[in-house]
């Protein structure tokens, strides 16, 4: 569901910051992998970053703790990293995991991506949002069968 949708659906909109955004966690390996990319984009282009788990995380780079997952639910967030292209507030384009020529066309960035090999491990995980989702099922569950 996109945020439109969920705007529609009774949801509080959100509002999004233009330019790039990115949704990571430090438990992800890709994530992890594709730290010196985040970190060359905001030096040069600027990206706001969030980060599910970690505040620290990425290392050197201003991020956004997304401690309730807020964010993620609000961006339907099911896989990390997440790149998000935003224009006028609204989300035109996004990519999930690591794929060298989709973060080259969504972020429009050449030079940036151009010496990171293309056959780097393409291993999105699971956003936090759907882990939270998980546990809770699995506590309620839990649950009644205590009663």
């Amino acid at each position: 569901m996109t945020i439109d949708e969920q705007s529609n659906a009774g949801a509080t909109p959100l509002r999004l910051p233009n330019g790039l955004l990115v949704v990571v966690k430090r438990e992800c390996e890709t994530c992890a992998m594709v730290v010196p990319v985040l970190q060359r984009l905001v030096a040069s282009h600027g990206v706001t970053i969030y980060t599910q788990d970690d505040p620290a995380f990425p290392p050197d780079v201003p991020a956004i703790h997304d401690a309730d997952l807020g964010v993620s639910w609000h961006l339907d967030i099911d896989t990390v990293p997440t790149l998000i292209r935003v224009v006028d507030g609204s989300e035109v384009e996004r990519t999930v995991g690591w794929s060298k020529d989709a973060w080259r066309r969504v972020t429009g960035v050449a030079l940036i991506i151009s010496d990171y090999n293309s056959y780097m491990p393409y291993r999105p995980c699971i956003s936090n949002e759907n882990n939270q989702a998980i546990v809770f099922v699995i506590k309620i569950h839990s649950c009644k069968n205590l009663i």
